[in-house]
């Protein structure tokens, strides 16, 4: 085993070890233990893997089961914050509002729970899809405004990306470079865009849609993803936001030479 897959594998021990003690107070020491590492060396492991500190995969894990049990039970704001370990409400209710970007009462009145909002329990597949398709840092980038033209629709989830690729690859002529959108748009939607520069349509394609994509600083990722693999990128991407502020996000994909298969190579966010 290399050392890369030895740290995955002792990170994924650590996920494991928060994920059984989300109703007990959970201090950094333990994680380390249960990762078979020094604290010194483990902080320093688990940061490059899993591109967060212990504390805060800890502390989002424990706020995103308390934001399921504010939507799915009837326990008061209170009970949920002691179940979860907190001291007090104003402690629970102070970090809620950092993880969230509202208040536990705000998340409770919605009535709606969106996974896509709830930071996800990181395993070992998920971690090696970082550290093998996700850049660790982005490049910040001026763009001016592009205008495209291509297909456009409304999905669920992007487990539906691939078979919208496919269409969208299939009506503009397999181009060499796409140039794709995601919004989100509520818990039940998420539009999608798929298209090319607008000098490179093809020609009296009227059933085109028109889209603009804006000028503006934007966080740049370099990728080496594929249609299936993107749900998880995305995902990766929006929880770097608070859940309450899911940017666009714009990916370019580009052609293999060897076939009509496509990687996508880059995504960016808008910055603030």
């Amino acid at each position: 085993m290399n050392i890369l897959d030895a740290h995955i594998e002792a990170t994924t021990r650590a996920a494991r070890f928060v994920e059984e003690r989300l109703r007990e107070p959970i201090n950094v020491g333990e994680m380390a233990e249960a990762a078979c590492f020094s604290l010194f060396h483990f902080c320093r492991v688990f940061a490059a893997v899993a591109r967060r500190s212990p504390y805060d995969y800890s502390m989002r894990r424990k706020l995103s089961e308390a934001a399921r049990a504010l939507i799915e039970s009837e326990a008061s704001a209170t009970e949920i914050a002691f179940d979860f370990a907190f001291n007090n409400l104003e402690t629970f209710s102070r970090a809620f509002r950092r993880f969230a970007g509202v208040s536990p009462s705000a998340w409770r009145k919605s009535r709606t729970l969106d996974e896509r909002r709830l930071f996800p329990a990181f395993d070992e597949p998920y971690l090696r899809h970082l550290r093998d398709r996700v850049s660790p840092t982005p490049t910040r980038l001026r763009r001016e405004e592009t205008e495209a033209r291509g297909l456009a629709t409304l999905v669920a989830d992007l487990v539906e990306l691939p078979a919208f690729a496919r269409e969208a690859i299939h009506a503009l002529g397999e181009p060499p470079l796409l140039i794709g959108a995601v919004a989100y748009v509520s818990p039940q939607r998420l539009a999608l865009f798929l298209g090319v520069e607008e000098s490179d349509a093809p020609k009296r394609a009227a059933f085109l849609s028109e889209r603009r994509l804006p000028a503006g600083e934007y966080a740049v990722r370099r990728l080496r993803d594929d249609w299936r693999g993107f749900r998880r990128t995305a995902r990766h991407l929006w929880l770097e936001r608070t859940p309450a502020d899911f940017p666009p996000l714009f990916f370019r994909a580009e052609r293999r030479a060897d076939r009509a298969c496509y990687d996508i190579v880059e995504a960016s966010a808008p910055l603030d």
